[in-house]
This record gives structure tokens, sequence and C-alpha cells, in this order.
């Protein structure tokens, strides 16, 4: 069925409320429906047997509310103060794997879950398939782990004594003249993607190893490393495997505290008693997350309210400064930052424009404070560099001189790097070569200590960053890869960090024309690590939090937006054991909702706490 016959007839059962749309290879169904009998009827009239595409039904229920969480009746005191090394929240096949392999290292680990018995959710109701990764692209985090995984079944399943089959898959085809496709398809996946066993056969084959099959197939695509595992058996054995060395389970035991000393998170547990003449802040059933982390703005260095008196984010004089430094330039008493605290929003990595093609280093730091240097997080972060339009414009248009080309931008990037490879070299023989602020400045991105932080939209300039941090060993994230969507395949071989944004608002210059809130979810899907950006102040960084979940509502999963303001971009800069999660050891850096901010349009902070502190409370 065509996508436009297709709305058609979503248009005539429900009046325009719901849409369809291609989108990596499937139908994407969205709008709002009160009648769950009418979300099951508009995925049924996608997924037709003519249908070619796979149907995803992403429509929104309104017709009733999300179930609370259901929280154990009884409470006792049994874990109170109770201090393990490890507490793994939830008892499914990742938390009680995760408690098997610590429990080799003798480490007193605590797996805590709210239901009866383990394996309740996800884990215990699924089919079993141990995927031969057959259709994921090389690269992917999906393929390397799906692979590896797979070759590990055997040996886990023996030790664990839980039923493993190698059953083998069948894709099967009625059309012989398909074949030539599907052969060279196979080939491609069988020696690109290393899956060495996939092979074609014909239907006579097919049949004479399952002669139950459907006698018109003419050839399948035959997978013999599929498995089949009973997924609630495995669970159960190792959490009894982890038992055995050590670990403790509590079932009935629902995570609703956590406790806070010295400004970083000392326990989340069941039920805490607050201590005499602390702080206690009533949820009243509110969401509770983690401080949102920005990887990529200017707050502090582009100063609302102000014109050239607070633009200090670009020294437009020569194309390489790499001995700037954002905390040169930030203002803590800019108007950005308690705004920034009441969208939820308590860490942020700033520095220099895109003017230059070497503008300066990057930092990351708290967002509550009055001096610069007790908010640094990390320092330096990373050093900025921009490749086409911006050091194009600004000194080719603008001045009239170099760089005026693409070639450009990427020559003086590379001398830098060269003479700064060369200025190492040298001091670490004893030569003692002249003193070079820029070249001393550029020492810890030729060392690997911190990455270029690559401003690039174009396909062309993303790749041109790739190439360059290759040639010269050096680490590098992605900012704003706004043409990622047109190269995900090629970036999943790269495994960098992606930072996209900013998505919302108007496509004002050439290098935007392919702005879409779908990029985050297609780089997701090809296996990146995928951080959401504002670029603040082009978009206020307290819409952060809607800029993911406009993101997910454009095929980004919600719990990958969740994870692309707090955990993702924490771990891609290197701040994750601090920041980014709610767990015992890290900063207690924590928002109260009034409502889902990324379903909820003005939704705010209801409460945020930056170390401990409350630096912003809703009247």
């Amino acid at each position: 069925m065509k996508i436009s016959a297709l709305n058609r007839k979503l248009h005539r059962a429900f009046g325009g409320r719901v849409t369809a749309a291609l989108a990596d290879g499937c139908i994407v169904l969205r709008g709002e429906l009160d009648r769950w009998d009418d979300v099951v009827r508009a995925g049924q009239m996608a997924a037709t047997k003519y249908s070619t595409c796979h149907v995803v039904n992403d429509i929104t229920f309104t017709g009733g509310k999300d179930a609370p969480m259901r929280v154990p009746a009884l409470h006792d005191d049994a874990l109170d103060g109770q201090t393990p090394d490890v507490l793994i929240i939830g008892g499914g096949i990742s938390g009680v794997s995760i408690a098997r392999e610590l429990a080799r290292q003798k480490l007193d680990i605590l797996v805590v879950d709210k239901e009866c018995d383990l394996a309740l959710g996800a884990s215990g109701r699924n089919d079993g398939e141990v995927h031969p990764g057959i259709d994921l692209g090389r690269g992917s985090i999906k393929h390397k782990y799906i692979r590896r995984g797979n070759a590990m079944y055997d040996q886990v399943c023996k030790e664990l004594d839980v039923p493993f089959h190698r059953v083998g898959q069948y894709v099967c085809f009625q059309h012989g003249w398909l074949r030539p496709a599907v052969w060279g398809y196979c080939m491609w996946r069988k020696y690109h993607d290393g899956i060495a066993d996939t092979e074609l056969i014909s239907g006579r084959e097919l049949l004479r190893r399952e002669p139950n099959f459907n006698k018109k197939t003419r050839f399948a695509i035959s997978n013999p490393d599929s498995g089949c595992v009973c997924p609630y058996g495995l669970t159960i054995a190792y959490a009894e495997n982890a038992v055995q060395n050590g670990a403790r389970i509590a079932l009935n035991t629902a995570v609703l505290g956590m406790d806070v000393a010295d400004g970083r998170i000392t326990a989340v547990a069941p039920h805490i008693d607050a201590p005499e003449g602390c702080t206690v802040i009533d949820a009243g059933g509110r969401l509770l997350t983690p401080g949102c982390v920005e990887a990529h703005c200017h707050i502090g260095l582009d100063n609302e309210c102000l014109r050239w008196e607070g633009m200090d984010y670009n020294e437009i004089v020569e194309p390489l400064t790499p001995q700037l430094r954002a905390i040169d330039s930030i203002n803590p008493q800019d108007g950005a930052f308690p705004n920034a605290l009441r969208g939820g929003v308590t860490t942020a990595c700033t520095g220099p424009g895109s003017a230059n093609v070497v503008g300066g280093t990057f930092t990351v730091l708290k967002l509550a404070g009055k001096r610069v240097d007790n908010m640094l997080l990390k320092e330096p972060a990373a050093m900025k560099c921009a490749f086409g339009e911006n050091p194009k414009g600004c000194y080719g248009q603008g001045l009239k001189k170099s760089p005026m080309t693409r070639m450009a931008v990427a020559a003086l990037l590379r001398e830098l790097l060269f003479k700064t490879r060369r200025y190492r070299d040298d001091k670490l023989a004893g030569k003692n070569p002249p003193f070079d602020m820029k070249l001393e400045a550029m020492l810890p991105v030729i060392n690997g200590e911190i990455p270029l932080k690559c401003h690039a939209h174009r396909a062309d300039d993303i790749l041109t960053a790739v190439r360059i941090a290759k040639e010269f060993g050096v680490k590098a994230t992605l900012d704003h890869c706004t043409d990622g969507e047109l190269i995900s395949d090629e970036l999943a071989k790269e495994g960098l960090p992606v930072f996209v944004g900013p998505t919302l608002g108007s496509k004002s210059k050439a290098e935007l024309r392919h702005k879409s809130f779908t990029t985050p979810g297609t780089l997701y899907h090809a296996g990146l690590t995928v951080s959401i950006i504002t670029d603040a102040p082009v978009i206020p960084l307290e819409k952060l939090p809607m800029c993911a979940g406009l993101a997910a509502n454009a095929g980004l999963p919600m719990e990958e937006a969740w994870r692309a303001i707090t955990i993702n971009p924490a771990r891609s800069l290197g701040i994750d054991s601090r920041v980014g999660s709610l767990e015992p050891g890290k900063d207690a850096d924590l928002v109260l909702w009034t409502a889902d901010p990324l379903t909820t349009i003005g939704a705010e902070a209801y409460c945020t706490i930056v170390d401990g502190k409350v630096v912003y409370q809703a009247e």
C-alpha cells in the first residue's frame, strides 16, 4: 500500500487525527486517539499482508492514565542501614547477569526488585531468540555485542546448566526472481558484517532439512548461529549463581528514597528516615530525575539582554586561537544561569563560538554559583574547531582572507596539528623548542587528553572532521551533526559521540536544510551514542528537555531521549563518574518536575538541587 493511499484511509477512519509516514524503511503511525480499539485498528490498517514494511505504532493513547508504580504493601526495616558495595535496581536479566559477574570480585552486591519474583518484566516476556546479527550494520553497538554475545551463549548456558539450542533461522522466499538480489545481500552481510555461517539454500534443500515448510518456497537464507533459550530460566539461573557467589536479592522491594550528604548521593533505598535537622522535600508523586547535562552551548559567554558588551565568544582576528580559554569569559551572573536551573539543567559544557577554525577550550561547569573557579567540573574539557560556513563566512566573505574554502579550513587545522606534534616530539627529545602558547594549548589534544570538539553541520564537513581526527589519532566529538541522518551508516563505523542540535527553530542557513528531529532517532538506531544540545543561546538552555521530547516524538525511544540529556552527554564529556544518573557516590544534582517535561508542554522544575543544595524552588 502506498503511503498516500494509507493516509487517505486513515483520514476517513479517524478524521485526520492519525497520519502515516515512512522512516527508516518503516511505516510510522503518529497522532492521538482516545479509544484503545482505534489505536489497534489503525495499526492493523497499516500492517496488511500486502505491506513490505514494518509498522511502528507511535499513536498516543489519550483515553486513560499510565498506571502508577505498584509499591509493595508490606514495609519492614530489614535493609535499613545497609551499605552494599553495589546496589542493582531491577531483577531483570541485565541486573542479575551484572550481579553474577561482579560477584567474581568478592563485592557486597544487593539486587532489589519491586516485584514478587525476578524477570516479571521484559526479561521474562520475550521469545528468547539468540540473534545471529545478520541485519545489523557492522560497527554499530548492537552488532558488536550481539555477535560477541551470540558466541558466548554455549559456554554460559553450559556453566549455568540452562538448555540452549542452536536451532538456526530460515528466511524464506517464494519468488525465484528475487534470488540474485538476496544472494548479493547475503554475501555482503557474510563478508562485510562477519556473519560467516550465513548461506543461501534452495527450496529443495530447505525441505530436506525441514519437511514441514511451505512447499512453494523457492529458496531461503540460512543462519545456523541463531539459537533459542528460555529467557525466564536464564534469568533465574544467573540470579542463583550470583547468590551462590555471595550476592543478595531482595524482592518486593521498591526504591522510593535517596539519601544525600556532603553534596553526594549516599543511598538509594526503599525507605530512608530523615536525620534530625535535615531538609525534607515532599516529592508528592512528582518525577525525579538527574539534573540535565548540556554538551554544547555558550552560556556565560554570549550574555542575555546585552549586545556587543556581552558577546565574548568569538575572537575574529585570526582563524587559529587555541590559546583562548572559555573560563576567562564566563559570567555566572548572566540571567541565563537561573533560567537553566528552572528548566532542570544543572551542568553545561560551554566555550567559544565557531568563527575560527580553532577557537579555544571549552569547560564543563555546574550552573549554580557566583565564581566560575568554584563551579568547574572539568577544565579544559575540549578544544573547539569549526568546519564549513562559519569560518568561511567570517574570514573569506567578511575579512576577504583565508580560509575562503573548505580546503583551507582543513589545511589550517592540519598545519596546527602537524606543528603541535613536532613541538611535542622536540620537547620529549630534549631539543627545547621556543615556547609557543598556541602549541602548548594544543598539546592536550595531540596527547589524547581532550577531544577536538568539531562544529560540523554538512555531511562532507562531518566526514572531514572524522578524517582529520583519524589522521592524527586524536579524540573527537561531532557537534551539531545536522546531516548525520544522511550518513548514519558511515558514522556507525566510526563510533564517535554525536551531539545533535540546535534543531528547534528555522533553517537559517544552507547548512541547516536537512535539520530534523528525526536525526537523533536515526543515529541512535544506527548504534551511536547520541546527545541532544541547544547550542544556547541559539535555543534557550532551559528548553533542553523540550528538544529531547520533540526528538522522542520523532522516533527516538523515550528512555533514550532521557539518556540523551543526562548520562549520554555525561559519558561523552568524561564526567559520568560525577553526574548524569542517580547512583550512590555521584553528585546530588537532582530535579523534581511539575510534570514530565518530555511529554508535557509547560512542565518545569518544581525543585532543582545542585551538589545537595536547593538552588531553585517553585513558589
